[in-house]
């Protein structure tokens, strides 16, 4: 079996294992790109297992000074790449055998300051999941999300060195302690959940969300 990834730039992969994954670059909010990315895929593949649509912007600042374009940024990556990811993937999807995961956020539930655009974004795709769970029900193609909280991730080091260029790491660190866990969370523990919702393990599971954020929004500031 080979993992295909959909990325940006071919850059994106440096330092990842690549002896299982073949790259495909493609901009998930152009949905032609997107599906020239699975006619590529079906050309070597007749069905896949699992699409996982991960692709994410973020944007920060008050929501009276946010630009539209900004905002509109977020909305064709983080929402209308799921729905170009899943609408170019179905005819590959068999029935009884196929699972789609939306990789949202906990700022769909809980959220901050600053981040009013992209909270939108995940708030959207958690509805969004439950609907096409609806629609796909019937054809056996099963619909999740996960929201994690701070992940160590390249988009979470560009925010931290945004909010806090003079100490980045110390920014990120502040992050950690205020999960219970007393750390944000590696990018395998995301994906540990993910590949759960793709496997014969959660063939009951569909339309649902699972929090990957380390208590985060368990907890209550006082």
């Amino acid at each position: 079996m080979t993992t295909y990834g959909l990325i940006r730039d071919l850059h994106d992969a440096d330092g990842l294992e690549s002896s299982r994954v073949q790259w495909i670059a493609a901009d998930v909010s152009v949905r032609e790109d997107v599906a020239r990315s699975f006619a590529q895929i079906s050309s070597t593949n007749d069905h896949v297992d699992l699409v996982v649509s991960n692709a994410a912007i973020a944007r920060h600042g008050d929501v009276g000074s946010m630009s539209h374009e900004d905002l509109a940024a977020m909305m064709e990556t983080n929402v209308y790449g799921f729905f170009n990811m899943v609408q170019a993937a179905l005819p590959l999807m068999i029935a009884g055998s196929s699972s789609i995961v939306a990789v949202s956020s906990v700022h769909a539930n809980v959220t901050a300051p600053m981040v009013s655009g992209y909270a939108a974004t995940k708030g959207a795709l958690v509805s969004a999941i439950r609907a096409v769970a609806l629609d796909l029900g019937s054809r056996g193609v099963r619909v999740n999300a996960v929201l994690p909280g701070s992940v160590d991730t390249p988009m979470l080091r560009a925010s931290a060195a945004s909010r806090s260029p003079d100490d980045p790491e110390a920014a990120i660190r502040k992050w950690g302690e205020s999960h219970p866990i007393g750390r944000v969370l590696q990018p395998r523990e995301i994906a540990d959940v993910i590949l759960f919702l793709g496997s014969r393990f959660a063939t009951g599971i569909t339309g649902s969300t699972i929090t990957v954020d380390g208590g985060l929004s368990a907890k209550l500031a006082l």
